[in-house]
């Protein structure tokens, strides 16, 4: 059986979009991977999440829901202590910045050319193919001819061998 993840306990307050809106949510207790979240209604299990404290925002899954209560997965890995020590506030001068957070929208995405290598590398991948396709379908055809002609060539070799 897997070891739960170490679990901190708080009361932090949250906003909470599911399938149906926008709904109030209490954050009882977080881990770098999850939350239980307390909600007037939660929302089914399996469906996608978007919780907002302060700053930040997180995207996440609901894996169990009973009464008031559900457990949601992360997307990506949360930093407690940001999480925690922020103010309710969405004030992103009053937000307690910690540099051992990295948020997912800081991180570098891929340039143009990392971009364009890939579409070229797609490109050879399928020029591959299809010649693979096309030479298996002329070796299927050549088949075939070879097939075709072997009993009328063979009666004519017969017909024209000496006697």
């Amino acid at each position: 059986m897997k070891t739960r993840e170490p679990r901190q306990k708080v009361l932090i307050r949250a906003r909470l979009r599911g399938p149906d809106g926008w709904h109030d949510a209490c954050i009882l207790n977080i881990s770098s991977r999850g939350m239980l979240l307390q909600v007037a209604e939660p929302p089914a299990r399996g469906s996608y999440l978007e919780i907002r404290r302060g700053s930040h925002v997180m995207m996440a899954r609901v894996v169990w829901a009973g009464g008031h209560r559900l457990g949601v997965r992360m997307q990506d890995l949360l930093c407690i202590d940001a999480i925690v020590g922020e103010p309710d506030s969405a004030n992103p001068d009053a937000a307690v910045r910690i540099e051992s957070c990295i948020e997912r929208r800081a991180t570098p995405r891929p340039s143009a050319y990392a971009h364009e290598h890939s579409r070229w590398r797609a490109q050879a991948c399928q020029f591959v193919w299809l010649v693979m396709i096309a030479a298996s379908a002329a070796m299927l055809a050549f088949s075939a001819l070879e097939q075709a002609f072997a009993q009328p060539l063979a009666a004519v070799r017969s017909a024209l061998a000496p006697g």
